[in-house]
């Protein structure tokens, strides 16, 4: 979490609910500079303005960087099983065995990726609920704040 009356390391921000004007003010107004897209695949069917393209352009008119992490994100074969088993608990368990020890080890690549602040998205609107929340978790293990937007 954020510490008191500071601004945190990090962002996280789910697009749910929202439209892209609406998402693109809030990156701004929390002074984001760069947002890194931790969905395995960065297409959205229902939501087509957070699809790669499309976001990368709204994005860059507000002068915020895209940076693509596939590998944080969760291949559509683990939530398929995840649906299949009606336990999401099944994502978590994989993420937390198969990603992120490999970032968890090193903090290099959060640091140097991008300009800062960042905020790390995907698309539930609620961080809990996504797989964002145990990697904004590993980080503030690592002694990082964050704010979800």
């Amino acid at each position: 979490m954020a510490p008191e009356g500071g601004a945190p390391d990090f962002y996280t921000i789910g697009y749910s609910g929202r439209t892209i004007f609406s998402f693109v003010e809030a990156l701004m107004a929390a002074g984001v500079a760069s947002l890194i897209d931790v969905r395995y695949n960065p297409v959205s069917m229902y939501k087509p303005a957070f699809s790669q393209r499309n976001l990368m352009r709204a994005l860059g008119e507000a002068g915020i960087e895209y940076i693509h992490m596939q590998d944080l994100g969760v291949p559509s074969d683990v939530r398929g099983l995840a649906a299949a088993s009606g336990r999401r608990d099944d994502i978590w368990e994989w993420y937390e065995d198969n990603v992120l020890p490999r970032y968890s080890r090193n903090l290099d690549w959060f640091f140097n990726s991008a300009n800062h602040p960042v905020a790390l998205m995907c698309t539930e609107k609620d961080r809990e609920d996504c797989h964002r929340h145990r990697l904004a978790t590993a980080l503030e293990r690592q002694g990082l704040s964050s704010a979800d937007l």
